[in-house]
C-alpha cells in the first residue's frame, strides 16, 4: 500500500479560522473532521497532508455555502503563505 507523502505548510490555511467563523461555521469542527489541529493553521513549521488541506477547504465551502471559499481565503493571504525565510 502506498502512503501519500504530499505535504504542505500550515501557512496554506492562514486566515482559515477567521474566515470560516465570519461565514458562520465552526472552524474547529471542520479542521477536526479533516484531521488537522487548529494550532497547525498558519504555522510555517507544521507540515500537513495536502489532501487534508483540500478536504478542510472543501468542507468549509460546503458548510458556509461559499462556492468561492478558496478565493476568499487566498485574498487574505500574503507572500508568507508560499515562502519561508
Amino acid at each position: 500500500m502506498l502512503r501519500d507523502m504530499t505535504v504542505i505548510r500550515g501557512t496554506a490555511l492562514q486566515g482559515y479560522l477567521e474566515l470560516v467563523a465570519e461565514l458562520g461555521a465552526d472552524p474547529n469542527v471542520l479542521l477536526s473532521a479533516a484531521g488537522i489541529t487548529p494550532r497547525a493553521v498558519g504555522d510555517c513549521e507544521e507540515f500537513l497532508s495536502f489532501r487534508a488541506v483540500v478536504h478542510a477547504v472543501e468542507m468549509a465551502a460546503r458548510a458556509t455555502q461559499s462556492a468561492d471559499f478558496g478565493r476568499r481565503l487566498a485574498l487574505r493571504q500574503g507572500l508568507e503563505t508560499v515562502s519561508y525565510t
